[in-house]
């Protein structure tokens, strides 16, 4: 019985959804690599449109017919910034700034793994995404579309464009360390005085 419940936890439609979106970004950093591909930047466009769209939809579907999971939880991130890693892997090559941006966004990545176990594990909930982390991927996916579907811009219009998606990644960072710091030190004080 609880099998079912396990596999029926599993194969929902807004996990599925999740799965799909990391498939697709698997197959979009396949799609920028192959040579022979033609209007290579309008598939990747609609490619990252689809995703854009699956991922509004699962949420709304998760919420809407209570089929939030632990999975899901986990899945659906995942896939938000495997994409979001896709797409500065594939514009390395051709603005030298992202490989600070891409170095930036491993650092806030590994840090929010680590801090944002050990906060959730503190508070015994996870608040999902902060208004600043939410404002830090809107500016990002603009800045890549805008990077991808005009590939003659200019390079200085380019790295006015990475740097501003570099400061909001960089605030983002900054608010979720703080607040991560406030809840490991609020639990913190809340063991101290359990003890007394």
């Amino acid at each position: 019985m609880k099998l079912m419940e396990r596999k029926r936890e599993i194969w929902t439609i807004p996990n599925l959804l999740s799965m799909f979106r990391v498939i697709l970004a698997i197959a979009m950093l396949w799609v920028f690599y192959q040579p022979g591909i033609e209007n290579k930047r309008y598939v990747i466009i609609s490619m990252l449109v689809i995703s854009g769209l699956t991922d509004v939809l699962d949420g709304k579907i998760a919420r809407a017919f209570h089929m939030v999971s632990e999975l899901g939880k986990l899945i659906d991130p995942f896939a938000d910034k495997l994409t979001q890693g896709v797409l500065l892997i594939c514009l390395l090559s051709q603005y030298p700034l992202i490989k600070w941006l891409l170095l930036l966004f491993v650092i806030k990545e590994g840090y929010m793994l680590v801090m944002g176990k050990k906060a959730i594990e503190r508070a015994e909930q996870n608040e999902g995404a902060m208004w600043y982390g939410k404002m830090n991927t809107v500016i990002f996916y603009a800045v890549m579309f805008l990077l991808i579907f005009i590939p003659d811009i200019s390079y200085a219009i380019a790295n006015v464009l990475i740097i501003i998606s570099g400061i909001f990644m960089f605030l983002a960072l900054i608010l979720y360390a703080r607040k991560y710091h406030q809840i490991l030190a609020e639990g913190t004080m809340s063991e101290g005085s359990c003890k007394r």
